[in-house]
């Protein structure tokens, strides 16, 4: 006898393009987003029986037989939810209600509403809502592919771009070996948009310098004034990058003390933009 063919319903749920990438004043479209992720929530609205009770999505008990939730995230590299519809906590909760009903979804009854300027009544703090239209679908592919790109890519660049794009990305340093390559693709998977900021940026080679620089204590960082010696290279990062960018031969003076395959003296770092 022949089994019954499999047709169990999916749904998905896909983050809000606004909330992944923001435009900057000067129109450069930029990521925007680390991650998002809830293993809780206030249910307002009684959806799961008691109004103003803590929600979780039960997947198991601990030692001592207290509920462990299960943790949602949406990040770069995985902007969407897929649900089946069996998908059911410990105490038959469907995944699908308590993601749907999570106040950082779109229509939500546990969302966050105000009354706008017109009277109507606005959902705000939206990250993500199911997706229903051909445009959710493309946003929600895109980061698939985006991933599958990233992580290819990271997997093939010279040795050159793979030390200046660790040094940028995550900080690490030393020669451009299957250990930081296996670093750099793992950085590429997860956060996909950030790393093609990395690669396609055409000052990438400076930025690597500037902060392996830092890690060497040949540059100063009095956050956020970054000094070669006594000379203030720039008020920030980027001020720091037009003056060597400006000025060729500080440049390739810094290129000749800043060694980018050794491992640094300092943990001393730029903070994270």
């Amino acid at each position: 006898m022949k089994k019954p063919f499999n047709t169990l319903k999916y749904s998905h749920f896909v983050l809000l393009p606004e909330v992944a990438q923001r435009v900057d004043p000067d129109g450069y479209i930029r990521p925007n987003i680390g991650s998002i992720s809830f293993g809780s929530y206030t249910d307002k609205a009684g959806v799961f029986g008691k109004t103003g009770v803590v929600v979780q999505y039960v997947v198991s008990k601990d030692d001592r037989g207290r509920d462990k939730g299960k943790y949602f995230t949406l990040s770069q590299s995985h902007n969407a939810f897929v649900v089946n519809e069996t998908d059911c906590d410990i105490y038959n909760k469907t995944m699908y209600d308590f993601i749907a009903n999570s106040p950082w979804c779109e229509g939500s009854p546990n969302g966050k509403y105000i009354i706008d300027e017109h009277g109507d009544k606005k959902q705000i703090d939206v990250k993500y809502r199911l997706m229903n239209t051909e445009a959710d679908a493309e946003v929600a592919l895109e980061a698939t592919l985006n991933r599958s790109k990233a992580q290819l890519s990271a997997g093939e660049i010279d040795s050159q771009t793979l030390l200046e794009v660790a040094a940028i990305g995550i900080a690490f340093h030393g020669e451009p070996d299957k250990t930081m390559r296996h670093k750099v693709v793992e950085w590429a998977g997860k956060r996909p948009n950030d790393y093609f900021e990395v690669l396609n940026s055409g000052d990438r080679l400076v930025r690597a310098l500037i902060r392996k620089g830092i890690a060497d204590n040949i540059l100063t960082l009095k956050d956020p004034l970054i000094y070669w010696g006594n000379t203030l290279l720039g008020t920030d990062e980027d001020g720091a990058v037009k003056t060597l960018v400006d000025d060729k031969d500080r440049f390739e003076a810094l290129q000749e003390k800043v060694n980018l395959k050794s491992k640094p003296t300092t943990t001393k770092q730029l903070k994270k933009k």
